[in-house]
């Protein structure tokens, strides 16, 4: 069950870079990919998360997969042709879906890659390699997104570094259907907290223990903004994991087994499935805001 969450270093490198090959491709047409804020907000929430691309061999497959279980939408950038659809929910942009190539007749693993605002990429990345990580794409303008940046941190979790030019996406409701958190499973709890205190400028605030697997939350000018947990597995690779809100986890993990996926982790306030092509996504209940309830 767990295996499924195995990423070979390598591969996770192909299919991020997909991201920003294709993307490169369609920047050379009239529109490359729309700004990730419609209408500008002119604001830019540094250190956040702010967006989640789907990198995936079979688009079609994985709409029919999300849509019906968190009743996202999806619009084709320019009628389709070039492997891009934006996630939409309640008529706001939350993501993309990309189909990504393989190199060498290698079949790259399906993930969810998330996208950080930072107040400089060039910089962020330079942090990054400092730090011991590596740059799987440099920082390039990709069409109306901005300049954007692949890395991996120090033991291969990858995640995207973006400045956007008109101001980023606003910050999720608390609806279901909306990317609610953001977990790293990290290997070494420490290094990883000093590794994106420098290429994000984070902060470690309050620190949980979970079956004496401790879980710390990290802050961008005091609000929390993702945290980081103790990977309890030899064999699961250090990735970043999106969360979506439901209204019913239960009910969310029948409905996903009904569409193809499996369940990989139940716990008592979340629980961790795979979809359809068996790319990792976490869910979570949207009472679970308070501290208390963690």
């Amino acid at each position: 069950m767990i295996s499924r969450f195995v990423r070979d270093r390598r591969l996770w490198g192909v299919a991020a870079c997909a991201l920003i090959a294709a993307a490169g491709c369609a920047a050379q047409r009239p529109t490359g990919l729309p700004a990730l804020a419609s209408p500008a907000t002119e604001k830019h929430r540094v250190g956040e998360f702010v967006w989640f691309d789907l990198l995936v061999d079979n688009p079609d497959e994985a709409k029919k997969f999300y849509g019906p279980l968190f009743g996202w939408t999806f619009e084709p950038l320019d009628g389709g042709d070039q492997g891009y659809d934006t996630i939409v929910h309640r008529g706001r942009p939350i993501g993309g879906i990309l189909q990504h190539e393989s190199e060498n007749d290698t079949k790259p693993d399906d993930i969810w890659l998330a996208s950080m605002s930072v107040a400089d990429v060039d910089r962020a990345v330079g942090q990054a390699e400092r730090g011991g990580g590596r740059v799987l794409r440099q920082p390039k303008r990709v069409g109306e997104r901005g300049r954007v940046a692949i890395v991996e941190d120090l033991e291969g979790a990858a995640f995207a570094l973006m400045r956007t030019p008109n101001g980023d996406p606003a910050a999720a409701s608390e609806q279901a259907g909306d990317f609610h958190w953001v977990q790293l499973w990290a290997r070494d709890y420490e290094v990883s907290i000093k590794f994106y205190g420098d290429v994000a400028g984070w902060e470690i605030g309050e620190v949980l223990a979970h079956d004496k697997i401790d879980e710390g939350f990290f802050e961008a000018n005091g609000t929390e903004v993702a945290s980081v947990i103790e990977l309890p597995w030899e064999n699961v690779q250090p990735n970043w994991l999106p969360y979506v809100g439901v209204e019913d986890v239960e009910q969310t993990l029948t409905k996903a087994e009904k569409l193809g996926g499996r369940v990989l982790i139940r716990g008592k306030h979340l629980a961790i499935l795979a979809d359809s092509q068996g790319a990792a996504i976490g869910i979570v209940p949207l009472e679970t805001k308070s501290r208390s309830d963690r």
